[in-house]
């Protein structure tokens, strides 16, 4: 597969999380803006919410999680939470593990938003890869809002 002809659009503050660079390495090109909403805009009706498990946890708690939710369902026909890290991580984290879940069914059943967990950036970049390059994907540049 050309990757080449693939685009993702990487919201700025993704930088860090050396998952950009990841995917400019297998030759996938990058847009990167500052987005409203969402970490990733990997097709015109797909956007990828990339979380650490510490910051689903801490968005939990300061009550971002749902509201990001919410405008990602306003936004977006397709939105995708994607949880990243070991999630044996939420016992040492979290006094009342079951919060957390509770937090993710919420996700899952009332704002019918997949929750993906990946174990790394290495697998994070691999599962954007793959939700880029699925037939339906746009080629070529697009959301140039």
């Amino acid at each position: 597969m050309n990757l080449e002809n693939l685009r993702i659009i990487v919201d700025e503050r993704e930088r860090k999380s050396g998952i950009p660079e990841l995917l400019k390495s297998v030759g996938l090109n990058l847009e990167m803006k500052t987005l409203p909403i969402g970490d990733y805009i990997v097709a015109p009706e797909t956007v990828v919410e990339r979380k650490s498990i510490r910051d689903l946890m801490a968005s939990v708690f300061d009550g971002r999680l749902f509201d990001q939710c919410t405008r990602l369902k306003e936004h977006f026909e397709n939105p995708i939470v994607l949880m990243e890290g070991n999630v044996d991580e939420i016992e040492e984290i979290a006094e009342n593990p079951l919060i957390f879940y509770g937090a993710i069914s919420t996700v899952v059943l009332d704002f019918k938003i997949p929750v993906i967990p990946t174990p790394s950036a290495t697998h994070t970049a691999k599962l954007l890869v793959s939700m880029c390059s699925r037939k339906d994907a746009p080629k070529g540049p697009y959301l140039k809002k």
